[in-house]
């Protein structure tokens, strides 16, 4: 299974969920491959600093900034984006993707089998917060966000 991420410029959100979710992929031993892009991303610039930290406690901070792109949306079997904002972008940009493009939270909720399994937070506060521009600690809050929802994913995968 091809899975791209989405953000606005690819430097702190998106790498940081390809990175997690390649991780927890390997550790449960799911065959997927990952990409991340920006919206409005500056092809080629690298992670934010405390981005690279934070993805270095996955494996690996090596990243360069990719837009998105017809070929990219094209590769991916699930396009998952950090808030809806950036789906709505997607949708009007690319409406032919239609059936893959979720908001990350929202593709947990709509494909958990047990709603019980729902944490509130994954339905009261629907996008992943941008960490942009924040200390190190923003950054481990919005890790350990994503990396919350990468785990309940794994298990909606593994079924």
């Amino acid at each position: 299974m091809n899975i791209l991420f989405v953000c606005t410029g690819n430097t702190c959100r998106s790498p940081m969920a390809a990175k997690i979710l390649e991780k927890r992929a390997k550790d449960a031993n799911l065959d997927i491959k990952v990409k991340s892009a920006g919206i409005a991303a500056v092809e080629g610039s690298e992670a934010s600093e405390n981005a690279k930290i934070i993805m270095r406690d996955f494996g690996s901070d090596e990243h360069k900034t990719m837009r998105v792109s017809e070929e990219l949306l094209s590769w991916a079997d699930l396009i998952l984006t950090m808030t809806n904002q950036h789906k709505q972008i997607l949708l009007i940009h690319a409406p032919q993707y239609a059936n893959k493009i979720f908001s990350l939270k929202e593709y947990i909720v709509s494909k958990s089998e047990s709603k019980e399994d729902i944490t509130e937070e994954f339905n009261d506060y629907p996008d992943i917060v941008d960490p942009f521009g924040g200390d190190l600690e923003v950054y481990r809050q919005t890790a350990k966000e994503i990396d919350l929802a990468v785990q309940k994913m794994i298990e909606i995968l593994k079924k």
